[in-house]
This record gives C-alpha cells, structure tokens and sequence, in this order.
C-alpha cells in the first residue's frame, strides 16, 4: 500500500505512514499480512468493463490518477478488506489500513481517488453467503460508490455520516437501507 504513489496527489502515503507509526506505539496490535482479491471477488461489487478498465489503465477521471500497476494495488486493496472481514466472521477485530481507497468507486465506475470499492467488494462476498451486514462510514466525504452498490439490497444497511457541502455533492437524503446524516462543516462532538 505504501508502494501506490502519484507525485503531488492528495491521497498520498503519508496518510497510512501516520496511522501505522501510531498502531506500532501500540503494542496492542498484531499485524498480519493480506491478499489480492481474487478474479471472481471482483465482479460481486463492480461490471467486468470497469475491472477490465482498470486492469488495462484505460479510464479517465480528473480525481483517479492512471498509474502504473494500478490494477495490482487495487486488487491488493480489496483484498485486504476482503481479509479483515474474514477475521471479523471469526470474531476478532480487524481493521484493513490499505489504499488506495475505495467507498467513490461505483458499480460502473473509478472516482473520487477510488479504483476499486474494497468495502462493497468484501460485503458482497459476505452477502453471498447469507449474511447480515451494516456499514458504518465515517469519512468525511459521502460514500456514493458504496451507496450506488448496495442501494435496495437486501440484508444490508449503509449509514454514512459526512460534511455537506463536499465532494461528491450526494448523500443529502436517505433512500431505502441507505441513512445518510448530511453534517455541516465544523461540526463540533456533541453535534456529532
């Protein structure tokens, strides 16, 4: 994750450089190692056109860089949430710190610095086994990909808490199993 790098972009190493420095003060984490997602991981979450998109390089968004090996890291990526919720079905909690990030990438298409939606790629391999999922996000960017995935399906709840306004402009109202909880700028905790 440390290797996907775009000189001068906003998504950059540093942010996972930061939050690994403080897991490893923490003597509480163990810290194991991932896998690709895998051919037929893919598609539960995304049409092969994008995969294939992202596998030759040939997409275009102002916001997601093309970047050599990209399809290896966004594999990788969504491996690892793939990983972490297998080890949460185990009962123990994980926490994929991985890029690049994921929860703008549509069914259909890159966005938002996100090739690939690790989140809805590993629910929707839990959803293939009949399980019963909530996502929580808590970023401050409306999660659209994820909510453009799992909008009207079943056994699953998103609820995505975010500023407004910001990018990507969605998330105003909830619809169906999809809760958002639009916030202004500075919200302060107790707002929170």
């Amino acid at each position: 994750c440390l290797d996907y790098n775009y000189q001068g972009h906003p998504e950059s190493t540093k942010r996972v450089k930061l939050i690994l420095n403080e897991f490893k003060k923490d003597k509480k984490f163990e810290f194991i190692s991932s896998h690709k997602a895998t051919e037929a991981d893919l598609p539960l979450a995304h049409d092969r056109e994008l995969i294939e998109q992202v596998r030759n390089n040939s997409f275009s968004d102002p916001d997601t860089p093309n970047i050599d090996n990209i399809y290896e890291y966004a594999i990788f990526s969504a491996g690892s949430a793939i990983k972490a919720s297998e080890l949460i079905l185990n009962e123990k909690f994980a926490f994929a710190l991985t890029r690049p990030p994921g929860h703008h990438a549509t069914r259909e298409k890159v966005g938002g610095f996100c090739y690939f939606n690790n989140i809805a790629v590993a629910v929707a391999k839990l959803l293939a086994a009949n399980k019963k999922i909530g996502i929580l996000d808590i970023d401050v960017h409306h999660g659209n990909g994820t909510q453009d995935i799992f909008l009207g399906k079943k056994n699953i709840i998103y609820c995505s808490l975010h500023q407004v306004p910001l990018f990507p402009g969605t998330g105003l109202t909830s619809s169906q199993n999809c809760h958002n909880f639009p916030l202004p700028p500075e919200t302060n905790i107790v707002g929170y």
